[in-house]
Formats: C-alpha cells, structure tokens, sequence
C-alpha cells in the first residue's frame, strides 16, 4: 500500500484554494499614490493576485503540505483523480491574473 496523501482528496484540495482564495481576497496590496492639487498622500487599495506560489506557501504555513507539485503534475500518475481539481485551480488564477487581480 503507498503512502498516504497528505491532501486526502481532490475536494479537499479545491476547499484549501477556496481558503487560500478568501484570504487572499481579504488582505489587498495597499499602494501609495498622491492625489489632488496639493499632492495628498493617500494609500489605495489593490487587488492581490492568486498564483500557485502563493497557494504553495499558504498551504506550507498552515501546516498543511509543503509542496504540491506531485499532485499539480499528477507525478506516477498516482493523482489521476486530483487532475480535474488541480486544472480548475490553474485556471482560476490565470483568470484571476488575466482579469487583474
């Protein structure tokens, strides 16, 4: 019997992106920029962008996994299951980036 998964299933591993996804939502880049005649300094809000990295990261600081690639290039082919997941997730960040998150 192989080792164990450290991500149990393909739906846990979509609920962690959600996770990482929310926190990302939640913690934006603040910029510095300067307004208005007088140059007021201000500092706006900007969307953080999703990337793989950071979801890697994110499942490392939580404890998680510290590295998903076996399951993100399906190594042995021993995450045939988990491919569907791992291409929505892909594909949710290059939207994500594409529409400027």
């Amino acid at each position: 019997m192989g080792k164990p998964k450290y991500v149990e299933t393909p739906e846990k591993m979509w609920d962690l992106f959600l996770s990482y996804k929310k926190e990302v939502d939640s913690n934006p880049i603040l910029v510095k920029d300067w307004v208005g005649k007088d140059a007021d300094e201000v500092h706006r809000e900007k969307a953080r962008p999703l990337t793989i990295e950071g979801f890697e990261n994110w499942c490392a600081d939580n404890d998680i996994i510290e590295d998903l690639g076996d399951y993100l290039k399906n190594k042995d082919n021993r995450y045939d299951n988990y491919a569907p997941i791992c291409s929505r997730i892909k594909r949710t960040i290059r939207q994500n980036q594409i529409e400027g998150g």
